[in-house]
Parts: structure tokens; C-alpha cells; sequence
């Protein structure tokens, strides 16, 4: 008696999330109905969300948008973190006509949510400092993230699997990471000449850079493919500030390589100990950062903090 809306989740973190409920329901369908796949939100989805979803018992959105009155129970995923910018993000972030909208829409169909789940510690508090009233139905469960088999076949590459947007101001910090590796590259023992950088397509095409022969386009990939790649790399480069989770954080955790991404709380948290941290206002503390996951080898992992299983166990019941 569990209707999930999964509208939004074309593309990023939102369909990563969508393959997780997908293993999940192959091993443990019961009484759990999806809707919206491949479906944008819109204002005339969420009104047919609501006579599609009918009298049920409990209705979840993956997409931050709580149902307005289906689900005698309400749960909402809030997982977008530009809709909860702080002031001084503001400054740096332009906020399209769009997104206030949507924002608008969030917040005001958020206290209709009788539990709200955020995937962070961070993105909690940016939810209670915007509204403070929402505290106590707020539980912070980290995103699911099945465990990857064991790999031996690393590849001599540092991956960027970022998509660009204006508020990542990843160009400045991808010719960062270059000029670090260029000089890693020509010392030899560390990396080597062989030592690549890989970037995803969209995030390369708009950064404007001159870019060396050793800096490699992955091309068009499906999300399985993307995933292959990070798998396969050496270490993850994850340079963006303003995420609610960030899915590259925890596969490289679970697949025990060094990522390279902020020193913070957040990357912290979802990272633990493969996060290689440095000042996002110091460019040789990111050259330092690359030289030191370059070194760095982890051992294994206890235990999955990200486990499906018990993630989607919790998520469908109303306990």
C-alpha cells in the first residue's frame, strides 16, 4: 500500500538513486507501486500524481516535492540543495525564474510531510535554517549505494565525474588539478607519464580550457558505463561545494579510492576515510591533495554504511 513518485529522476544523482529502488524492488517487491518514470515534474504531474497515487496508505516522493493530500502517511526525499542556498551561497548562485519557482513549490508543500529524509547532516541543517519548524520530522538517512565487487585492474587515471553547472565554478579548479598532475607526471615515481585525467563531456565542453593530450573525454555514457569508469580509476577528483550528497563520495568509500574533493563536514561524513580533503581557496592545497591520494591505499571495508537493504526497509515503513 506504498505509491513512490519518481518523476525527476532523468539523469545525476536522481537516477542513480532510481537504479538502488530498482535492485531493491527485483529482491523485495511487495506492495510497492512506482509512478512517474520517466516523467519531468511539472505542475500538471504533480496534479496527476495525486488521483493516480489514490486513497493509498503511504505515499513517498523522490523528488522533493511532498503530495499535497494522497497517502494517509507522507514521506518526502529532500535531495536538491540549491533549494535550500544559504544567504551567502546567494551571492555566487544565480537562482533562475525556475528555481524560484520550484523552491516556492518545496517549501510550501514541505509541512504537509509528516517525515522528511535528507541523505546528509549538512542538508538537514540547511532545511531547519530555512524552516525551522520541520526539525522534528526530519531524519537523516545517507542515500543507498550497493557495494561494488572487488577490483585489482586500477587504471593510471584520476576521474572527474561531475556535470557542469554555473554554480560548480569547476573550470578554475579543473586547471588546478592539471597543472598538479603535469608537474606529478614529470617527476615520475608517483604518477608517471602515463598518469591521465578524465572528464565527463558536458562539464569539458564548457570549461573553455587548454587542455594537454593526456587530458581524456569519456564521451557519452550511460550511467552503467560512468560507473565502470569510476570503478576502474586510481582516484576520484570531486571539486563542487554545494551537493546534498554527492554519490562519487560514497562509491569511491565503498571501492576504497582516495577521492579528492573540499575539506568539509559534508565530504566528511559521506567520504570517511577515502576523503582526501583540501582549501578550495588554495591552489597548492589541491596540488598537495592529488599527490597525497596518489599515495594513499585503503584497506578494506568492515561493513556497507550505505546498504540498500536496510535504507529501503525503513523507507517504506511508517514506524
Amino acid at each position: 500500500d506504498v505509491v513512490v513518485d519518481c518523476a525527476g529522476a532523468v539523469m545525476g544523482g536522481a537516477l542513480r538513486f532510481l537504479q538502488e529502488l530498482d535492485g531493491y524492488l527485483g529482491r523485495r517487491a511487495d506492495g510497492i507501486r512506482t509512478i512517474g518514470r520517466a516523467r519531468r515534474i511539472s505542475g500538471p504531474w504533480l496534479a496527476e500524481r495525486e488521483l493516480r497515487a489514490g486513497r493509498c496508505g503511504h505515499t513517498i516522493a523522490l523528488n522533493n516535492v511532498t503530495f499535497a493530500h494522497a497517502g494517509r502517511f507522507k514521506t518526502v526525499l529532500l535531495r536538491n540543495a540549491l533549494h535550500f542556498l544559504s544567504d551567502e551561497e546567494r551571492t555566487f548562485v544565480t537562482v533562475s525564474r525556475g528555481l524560484r519557482t520550484q523552491t516556492a513549490v518545496v517549501h510550501g508543500l514541505l509541512r504537509r510531510a509528516d517525515r522528511i529524509v535528507v541523505p546528509t547532516s549538512s542538508m538537514a541543517a540547511r532545511v531547519v535554517s530555512i524552516q525551522p519548524g520541520v526539525a522534528g520530522r526530519i531524519r537523516v538517512m545517507h542515500h543507498p549505494v550497493s557495494l561494488p565487487p572487488p577490483r585489482v585492474d586500477r587504471q593510471n587515471v584520476i576521474l572527474c565525474p561531475v556535470l557542469d553547472a554555473p554554480y560548480k565554478v569547476l573550470g578554475p579548479r579543473i586547471a588546478e588539478v592539471v597543472a598538479a598532475m603535469n608537474q606529478i607526471r614529470r617527476e615520475g615515481p608517483l604518477g608517471g607519464p602515463d598518469l591521465e585525467l578524465t572528464l565527463t563531456p558536458r562539464e569539458a565542453a564548457s570549461l573553455h580550457l587548454h587542455l594537454p593530450s593526456w587530458v581524456r573525454l569519456l564521451g557519452r555514457l550511460t550511467p552503467s558505463e560512468l560507473y565502470e569508469a569510476q570503478q576502474s580509476a586510481r582516484a576520484i577528483v570531486y571539486p563542487t561545494t554545494i551537493e546534498s550528497f554527492g554519490f562519487p563520495l560514497a562509491e569511491a568509500r565503498l571501492g576504497r579510492q582516495p577521492v579528492i574533493a573540499p575539506q568539509s563536514a559534508h565530504a566528511r561524513e559521506v567520504a570517511g576515510d577515502a576523503l582526501v580533503g583540501f582549501d578550495p581557496t588554495d591552489s597548492a592545497s589541491l596540488a598537495g591533495a592529488v599527490r597525497r591520494a596518489l599515495e594513499l591505499r585503503l584497506g578494506p571495508l568492515n561493513e556497507n554504511p550505505f546498504d540498500p537493504n536496510a535504507y529501503f526497509d525503513w523507507l517504506f515503513s511508517v514506524v
